[in-house]
């Protein structure tokens, strides 16, 4: 039997290493969508918590709830985010562990894409920090 060398060369990866690529891609595609809609809906928040700031000032402790209940917002759409970062991760380093065990692609040229994938995954997670401000 004739086992396949692993290949060296950076074009000359499997397809299927290719379309796990696309998958992972297409994943933090919606997740920075998620993100926008997030930050969509905490903007709309932070408008709703301005308004009623500007209009009941003499009502401190109705704007306290209403800062905490966006503070809690802000808490759970953190841990989402991090749920999906995480599972995201995961499911790729098992897809790179997979390949290098088929010998289709060097153990560089996997940690390689997952230096980019995650640093792409970092970017993410400061455009959700930016979400807040």
């Amino acid at each position: 039997m004739e086992q396949e060398p692993a290949h060296d060369q950076p074009g000359d990866m499997p397809p299927a290493f290719y379309e796990g690529i696309n998958l992972i891609l297409g994943r933090i595609d919606v997740l920075q969508q998620q993100v926008g809609a997030f930050g969509a809906q905490v903007a709309a928040q932070n408008e709703t918590v301005q308004a009623l700031a500007d209009t009941s000032n003499r009502n401190g402790g109705l704007l306290t709830r209403i800062e905490r209940h966006l503070d809690d917002f802000n808490v759970t759409l953190r841990h989402e985010f991090r749920t999906l970062y995480v599972s995201v991760g995961v499911w790729f380093e098992r897809l790179v562990d997979k390949v290098i065990e088929q010998r289709e692609v060097t153990r560089d040229t996997a940690r390689d894409v997952v230096a980019i994938l995650r640093r792409m995954m970092l970017e993410l997670a400061d455009n959700l920090r930016g979400v807040r401000a």
